[in-house]
């Protein structure tokens, strides 16, 4: 695509295409940033627009080539994507429409950038995964040294030591005075007079709790009363009724 019809949007990235080298980009210094740093402050889920932004701003993150060239392609890559949509409401034209003809080249251009952007990408995320199983390996490596199996012979010395001194505590209780039978006499009598109020406390609070329970049968065993009676005065005049008409139809039978 000539110069003159690119997005001005997307100036950036032709720029940050032209000059990227991806042999420039130091992955060991991105995969150590992110187990000594970015893992503690913000977790292991890596929402890569974020790390690499964090990675230019912090002082600590030691080799920064190629680290905003990787962020302006993911931010451009969003515009790419809404730029691509935009262009499909062209489709409705005729296919020698001079309009549709301009949007078809500019979206086979949309989607070789996305092509390179992905690629540089894609790269990225491998050689990341790659160093951070390296750094993992290391780190297995220096568990089995010599050294961590000396600690490990140490361990069960001092386990040993452990239970020996429990040993000698259990012994030194059982061989401990037994307590006086007076003694317990007057806990016992100390202790039941608490015993009792404790009873009564709980006697109590079932009671509070019972209370509403036996006001709330009351009124019901009212309701069915009135409700009793009510039925009753509604159906005596039917009754009577229902006798008069028996007694009017003897009597004209008569």
């Amino acid at each position: 695509m000539d110069k003159k019809q690119r997005n001005p949007s997307l100036l950036t990235l032709y720029s940050v295409l032209k000059d990227f080298r991806a042999e420039y980009t130091d992955f060991e210094a991105l995969a150590s940033y992110y187990e000594h740093h970015y893992r503690v402050e913000f977790g292991e889920n890596i929402i890569l627009k974020h790390f690499l932004l964090t990675c230019d701003v912090d002082p600590r993150m030691r080799a920064k080539e190629n680290v905003m060239h990787y962020w302006k392609m993911l931010h451009s890559l969003e515009v790419i994507k809404r730029e691509y949509a935009a262009l499909r409401k062209s489709a409705k034209l005729p296919p020698d429409h001079p309009t549709r003809v301009r949007n078809r080249r500019k979206q086979l251009e949309y989607l070789r950038l996305e092509n390179t952007i992905n690629q540089h990408l894609t790269h990225l995320h491998h050689e990341f995964l790659r160093e951070l199983k390296l750094k993992k390996a290391a780190r297995k490596k220096q568990v089995h040294s010599p050294a961590a199996e000396e600690k490990e012979d140490g361990a069960p010395a001092a386990e040993d030591e452990e239970a020996l001194d429990t040993e000698d505590r259990e012994e030194e209780a059982e061989g401990a005075p037994a307590e006086d039978p007076a003694v317990e006499e007057k806990m016992m009598e100390e202790q039941a007079p608490a015993e009792e109020e404790r009873k009564k406390k709980l006697l109590e609070q079932q009671k509070r709790k019972l209370l509403p329970l036996r006001r709330k049968e009351k009124v019901l065993k009212i309701r069915k009363k009135w409700m009793v009676q009510q039925m009753k005065t509604q159906l005596l005049p039917l009754k009577n009724s229902k006798s008069l008409k028996r007694r009017r139809k003897k009597r004209e039978w008569k």
